[in-house]
């Protein structure tokens, strides 16, 4: 995180939108990655943390954004009840 200085004292809220997300959408652009979103408190937008998933090798959080919304071409893989 260390070019996303906005990010700084939320390392916890990145492992959370990942342990315990919202809502999980498939990249519009990139098959291998997923798009894990968690609702931010001031409950307009969204942390969008995009994780790379690979054949060989370790996963990977290629990057941390905020979000107002979800692409239409961003299909739902998972959503919380």
């Amino acid at each position: 995180m260390d070019h996303h200085g906005w990010l700084e004292g939320l390392e916890n809220e990145v492992v959370r939108a990942i342990e315990d997300p919202d809502l999980i959408v498939e990249d519009a652009t990139h098959r291998n990655r997923q798009n894990y979103l968690r609702l931010a408190k001031d409950r307009k937008s969204y942390l969008k943390v995009v994780v790379e998933f690979r054949l060989i090798g370790r996963n990977e959080v290629i990057t941390v954004c905020k979000a107002s919304n979800i692409k239409r071409s961003e299909k739902t893989a998972w959503i919380r009840n």
